[in-house]
């Protein structure tokens, strides 16, 4: 029996609290969804958000995920990021690279969403 190769359209809504997000270098386009593409099991996909801070004082940024759908899906997903836990300064922009990765061992899923929240503390 050869192998079996399954793709996985996912998506989802962007919220941010203290920070704006962008699709582009210009700052042109927000970001309110995202769409991670057609992923295999054991593959991964990047997307580039530019921040922009809002905040009046040198801040953080952080993230997490909600509202998983289908809520089993969840654990076969890691979401990661290349931001360095530097400060933003007010009205800072930078690039940061979110990279989401399937585990080898999903099964049975053919679309997926969810909503990552980017929040800015300090």
């Amino acid at each position: 029996m050869g192998s079996q190769s399954v793709r996985i359209q996912g998506g989802g809504v962007i919220q941010t609290v203290g920070l704006e997000a962008f699709m582009d270098t210009d700052l042109t386009i927000k970001a309110s969804t995202i769409n991670w593409g057609l992923m295999s099991p054991g593959g991964n996909s990047n997307v580039t958000l530019y921040l922009k801070s809002s905040s009046t004082i040198p801040a953080e940024i952080m993230f997490s995920t909600e509202n998983w759908e289908p809520s089993t899906v969840q654990p076969f997903f890691n979401l990661m990021w290349d931001y360095n836990n530097q400060f933003l300064s007010p009205n800072q922009v930078i690039p940061v690279i979110f990279t989401l990765r399937v585990s080898e061992n999903v099964a049975g899923v053919t679309t997926f969403t969810f909503d990552l929240i980017i929040t800015i503390y300090g």
